[in-house]
């Protein structure tokens, strides 16, 4: 989900919200929707704080690299 504030043509700030399906079970989910869980795929249960650390380094590092190409 996400919404962009700003003007015509100028984005003044972004809003960017993710969901993860971790430690759920298939049946948990909405069966009509074409989606899986990381226990699905895994087959074990992943550290949630862990997980959540790993998102944001990565989200950071796109973030960086996206600012010094403006530079």
């Amino acid at each position: 989900m996400g919404e962009v504030v700003g003007e015509w043509n100028t984005v003044q700030s972004i809003i960017l919200g993710i969901g993860i399906n971790a430690n759920l079970k298939r049946e948990q989910l909405n069966l009509e929707l074409p989606a899986t869980t990381l226990l699905e795929q895994l087959g074990k249960e992943v550290n949630l704080n862990k997980l959540v650390s790993e998102v944001l380094l990565e989200m950071e590092k796109e973030i960086l690299s996206l600012e010094n190409k403006d530079t």
